[in-house]
């Protein structure tokens, strides 16, 4: 039985989380034709195409190109918000100040998936100035993907114990009642290794599901965490 809830849990979250490969930056620019040498992704920074100024600033900071920055800095006023954010996760990753400044600023956008971006990776910072905007989306957004998004990235901010049992609350509610399978099932993967009170007191409440599945997902929570 423990073994046959183990393949269901795993079935149930590769439903939640989709089998979409996203391609790598570098698969992205080389799409677009663009060498990836040092220079010329510099270079890149300044395409026409703002998927190529993204994927761009993306490798730079991966690959810590200090000699990026000013261009760098120039893409914090671009007008694709995925490419500036790109160039302030680079900026960050490169020890620039601008950088962190420019993420803050992205938590006022108004496309969900960047803001949340913008809080992910302000949590890596030490900075967890993004948890209510994100909590919000999981909650409030009309778009199913982004709750979704926003509920995977919520536990980034468990990091932070004023905000421990904040964030459980906010995931357990969208175990037990967002409207989309999907989304309960991704709350409950990311509730599933978490060995807490509360986390216990949700999928006790989770077994009253109507979500068969869900049910399924508590009783095997439970069955490991007498």
């Amino acid at each position: 039985m423990a073994k046959l809830l183990g393949c269901l849990f795993f079935l149930a979250i590769q439903y939640a989380y989709g089998d979409k490969k996203v391609p790598t930056p570098a698969e992205v620019l080389t799409a677009y034709g663009v060498e990836l040498t040092v220079p010329s992704l510099v270079n890149a920074l300044s395409s026409t195409q703002p998927m190529v100024r993204q994927n761009a600033a993306v490798l730079l900071g991966n690959r810590k190109v200090r000699a990026a920055v000013p261009e760098l800095r120039k893409l914090l006023t671009d007008e694709f918000v995925y490419a500036r954010l790109a160039a302030a996760g680079a900026l960050v990753s490169l020890g620039d100040p601008t950088g962190e400044a420019a993420l803050v600023k992205g938590l006022e956008g108004e496309d969900s998936p960047a803001v949340i971006y913008a809080a992910s990776t302000l949590t890596e910072l030490g900075n967890a100035s993004g948890y209510e905007v994100v909590a919000r989306i999981s909650s409030d957004s009309s778009q199913v993907m982004d709750r979704l998004q926003a509920v995977r990235a919520l536990p980034k901010f468990l990091q932070f114990r004023d905000k421990e049992g904040s964030v459980v609350g906010a995931v357990a509610k969208a175990m037990l009642a967002d409207p989309d399978q999907r989304i309960r099932l991704a709350a409950a993967g990311e509730l599933r290794n978490l060995k807490r009170d509360d986390v216990k007191q949700a999928f006790e409440e989770a077994l009253k599901s109507a979500d068969s599945v869900i049910r399924e997902l508590a009783q095997e929570y439970l069955g490991r965490n007498r």
